[in-house]
């Protein structure tokens, strides 16, 4: 049975190794593409608002926890 687990574990890990490299992406766009003209994504204030949100929705389950 351990033999077996063992294998197991190995064949998953050697899975694992070599299919992260298939998610990868190349660098930069094709040459045809016009990326110059293009801006970043805009971060304004509602992540900020977000993480606060986040923090307080978290705390309040943290506590709720705690209490029962």
């Amino acid at each position: 049975m351990m033999k077996k687990e063992k294998i197991n574990i190995v064949i998953v890990l050697i899975v694992l190794l070599f299919s992260t490299p298939i998610f990868a992406q190349l660098p930069g766009f094709d040459d045809n593409v016009d990326d110059e003209g293009t801006s970043a994504a805009p971060i304004d204030g509602f992540v900020g608002l977000a993480l606060v949100a986040g923090a307080f929705y978290g705390a309040k389950k943290l506590k709720r926890k705690s209490n029962i």
